[in-house]
């Protein structure tokens, strides 16, 4: 028999990889507690996100907290959100079902056929994949929460302060894509350099800079070096403990660097020289890098939303008295009012403050340092626990780029006018600082007898609450109150006070802004005290960098008291300017022709109205 030739092809195969956890700019349906019935998680994909053009789709992987109630569920991709599973649809039976609570790992699916992602030069392609989640409809049952994780600022459910997460709390949902593309490189990196980078100019630093897989082989070691304003460090060679192999994960890696001396703004780069021992060309990302010759004394302002109309807003006084006790003078509460007596128009119609309580969905709601958004008492959950000492301690951990001091005094005390004077020192010189003041004139011991002044309390005879509520739980359903931190006046609060901190800046020179402040005469009461706080915020990201607060000096409203017969030596008298301009006669009841004006007398402040 003649020899058969055999002709043996061997198809190559395309290579896969697992693609999530949607910490890019892709965005993302809302996720939360699961309801009864059918409930539905997805991400959408357009042709911003590079990895999905021209790619495959071969199986799908989600995380759940809770299998136990769960009755089946699915996963599908779509075109249109409305358009019912038109490109793939696929049934998970409860047995083949996994979560973390009891298997602690997610559950994988996988396509028997796979499907095409967005397509290559279509700009408005758009596809929806997620999952599905079927829950008794009627009924209560163990909550299944939409687990997630990493770090995003992708859309979160209003009635949510958080994402559900695997790790640490917060981030955009857990669901994976196992995809293949042509056109994604065999190795690829990118070094994602954190933004804010602040240091001392006397100590060298450590940053932990994630290195995001681009490429379907992998990162298993880099050789990089770093730059700083084009001057580049020796070439260093990273080997990674376990290998980068889902797309887009992003790992950390830390890096000593020695900063430069000037206290000045700077360029931090970083460059991938070659991963996994293939040159890949220099790939550099460089970032503002800020050198400072010394940092702050750094205070966090909690911005509190309240009212006495709003049944709930006890927990927000109890919440702020404990962070007073908690922090002491490094924790500044301001309280703003809503349809109440204490309400400043400025302040509570501004979009700043709508913002918030829109997100939070109400009052009581609370931001700190305009960065984050929580409750007042409960932080971001939804449980009666005082959790928020731990976001003011991480606002804290802040560095301060700048002291304020701020002064204040009464301009002319029977009046509303109020004299502030807030002083900004920067430890580095820049020529654009980009910072301006907000001003805040707050009051303590506010009260009122009937009406509106009476705080509406909904926690009455509550059985479930810390022992912290009691003074409501044991309290009245309208409650007489001691109002403290009351916002009574405000400058700047939108956008901040415009000139309010010059151009240049100049390391360690203070510079001083004076602005007058009035608050509303209804609100002057007998016993009351005023503070004056000073927030020194980003013009781009509207957060408060740092602040202080001051009490409002109190000064004499006329000449009291006549000198004694007695007294053997005349008092001087002196303009604010330090000039004598006289002497008190120890015998005469009218001394001077003093016109109205203040004046020095004995070292006290003594001020004329008349």
């Amino acid at each position: 028999m003649a020899g058969l030739l055999m002709t043996i092809t061997t198809l190559a195969q395309t290579p896969q990889r697992w693609w999530g956890y949607w910490t890019s700019d892709m965005p993302l349906n809302p996720v939360g507690e699961l309801a009864n019935g059918k409930n539905e998680m997805c991400i959408r994909l357009t042709s911003q996100n590079k990895k999905a053009v021209g790619a495959k789709l071969h199986g799908i992987r989600f995380y759940i907290s809770d299998k136990t109630a769960v009755q089946s569920a699915k996963v599908w991709a779509s075109s249109r959100q409305s358009a019912g599973y038109n490109l793939m649809a696929k049934d998970v039976p409860a047995d083949e079902l996994f979560d973390v609570a009891n298997d602690g790992k997610p559950t994988t699916v996988m396509l028997d056929e796979p499907i095409d992602l967005v397509q290559a030069g279509n700009p408005y392609s758009n596809i929806y994949v997620g999952f599905t989640i079927y829950l008794p409809e009627y009924g209560s049952f163990a909550p299944c929460e939409m687990m997630a994780t990493g770090s995003s600022t992708g859309q979160m459910n209003a009635s949510m302060y958080a994402w559900k997460t695997v790790e640490d709390g917060t981030g955009p949902i857990a669901l994976q894509l196992l995809i293949s593309n042509p056109d994604i490189p065999d190795v690829a990196a990118t070094a994602l350099i954190p933004d804010g980078l602040t240091v001392e100019n006397n100590k060298d630093f450590t940053v932990d800079i994630p290195i995001r897989n681009d490429g379907m082989e992998g990162v298993h070691s880099i050789t990089y070096q770093w730059t700083i304003d084009e001057t580049a460090s020796w070439e260093t060679e990273y080997v990674f403990d376990s290998p980068i192999d889902e797309l887009d994960a992003a790992p950390r890696m830390s890096v000593s660097i020695t900063p430069p001396t000037e206290a000045a703004w700077h360029e931090l780069g970083f460059n991938i020289l070659s991963i996994n021992g293939k040159d890949i060309g220099s790939v550099a990302e460089k970032k503002p890098l800020l050198v400072v010759e010394q940092f702050g004394t750094k205070r966090t302002v909690m911005e509190e939303f309240t009212g006495t109309w709003c049944p709930n807003c006890p927990r927000g006084t109890v919440g702020v008295n404990k962070l007073v006790s908690i922090f002491g003078d490094r924790f500044i509460p301001i309280a703003v009012h809503n349809d109440d007596p204490m309400t400043i128009a400025d302040y509570d119609q501004s979009k700043f403050r709508k913002s918030v309580t829109n997100a939070l969905g109400g009052f009581p709601s609370a931001t700190v340092d305009r960065t984050y958004n929580c409750d007042p008492y409960m932080g971001y959950t939804l449980q009666y626990n005082f959790l928020t000492d731990q976001i003011v301690s991480e606002a804290l951990e802040k560095k301060a780029l700048a002291d304020i001091d701020v002064e204040a005094s009464w301009n002319d005390p029977t009046s509303t006018t109020i004299d502030v004077r807030a002083r900004s020192t920067y430890y580095y010189s820049s020529d654009q600082p980009d910072h301006k003041l907000i001003l805040v004139l707050t009051a303590d011991g506010l009260t009122g007898d009937s009406g509106n002044w009476l705080q509406i309390n909904e926690f009455v005879g509550r059985t479930d609450l810390p022992e912290d509520m009691s003074p409501y739980v044991n309290g009245e359903k309208r409650m007489k109150e001691i109002y403290n931190h009351v916002a009574v006046a405000v400058a700047g609060v939108e956008n901040g006070i415009s000139g309010s901190i010059a151009s240049p800046i100049v390391c360690q020179e203070t510079q001083e802004y004076q602005r007058q402040l009035t608050f509303p005469a209804s609100l002057r009461q007998e016993g009351m005290q005023l503070y004056a706080v000073a927030m020194l915020v980003d013009n781009n990201t509207r957060q408060v960098m740092n602040a202080n607060i001051a009490k409002v000096e109190q000064v004499n409203t006329s000449i009291t008291q006549h000198p004694s017969p007695n007294t053997q030596h005349p008092t001087s008298v002196y303009d604010l300017q330090g000039r004598c301009i006289g002497n008190l006669s120890p015998l005469t009841s009218h001394p001077l022709p003093l016109k109205k004006g203040i004046y020095i007398m004995d070292g006290r402040k003594v001020v004329i109205t008349r």
